[in-house]
């Protein structure tokens, strides 16, 4: 599910060497964000595009031993290829533009 995002930071670690500080900002918002420390209803419409809190509802759902609709397995289905699709745009971008730049080589 968080492949893409992870596709997006080392593509951006390609090019800036040092995101560290970014990584964990953005880790800690991810938490927050996505519902993963504290279930709050209803989710906004930031958190339905990513795919990590749809997983989560998922994944507490099949725990709770409630009915899981195919919707929702639509829902996080497409939103991870499409995350997917963005994270491997981004790297092949990175990729290019850091080789291209001599950046692949230094620090």
């Amino acid at each position: 599910m968080m492949y893409a995002m992870g596709l997006i930071l080392g593509g951006l670690s390609l090019i800036a060497k040092r995101i560290n500080q970014l990584t964990l900002l953005i880790q800690i918002l991810l938490l927050f964000i996505t519902d993963t420390l504290t279930k709050t209803s209803p989710s906004s419409a930031i958190s339905c595009i990513i795919p990590l809190t749809v997983g989560n509802d998922i994944a507490r759902k099949s725990v709770s031993n409630i009915a899981i609709s195919y919707n929702e397995w639509l829902m996080l289905i497409l939103v991870s290829m499409l995350w997917f699709v963005v994270g491997s745009v981004v790297f092949g971008m990175s990729s290019r533009y850091a080789r291209k730049n001599g950046l692949l080589g230094t620090y």
